[in-house]
C-alpha cells in the first residue's frame, strides 16, 4: 500500500492511505506547476499479512469459479 500527503505552507491539506498490493512498482507520475508553496510527499505503508491472504484467497475463489462457469 501507500500513503500521499499534501502540505502547503506546513499545513496538511491532504491525507491519503490506500492497501492496495496491486500497486508495487513505486512510482507515480504527477506534475503541479501553479502551487509552488505545495509539497507532495509519498511513502510506502506495510499491507498487514491477513489482507495479503484474503486478497489472494478471493482470487483463487475467483478463478475456481469461472474454471467451473467455461
Amino acid at each position: 500500500g501507500f500513503e500521499l500527503d499534501i502540505i502547503e505552507d506546513g499545513s496538511l491539506l491532504f491525507d491519503w492511505s490506500i492497501a492496495d498490493t496491486t500497486f508495487t512498482s513505486g512510482q507515480l507520475g504527477f506534475f503541479n506547476a501553479s502551487q509552488p508553496d505545495t509539497d507532495y510527499r509519498m511513502s510506502a505503508v506495510p499491507v498487514p499479512a491477513a489482507a495479503i491472504l484474503f486478497t489472494s484467497a478471493l482470487g483463487l475463489l475467483g478463478l475456481l469459479r469461472r474454471r467451473r462457469s467455461v
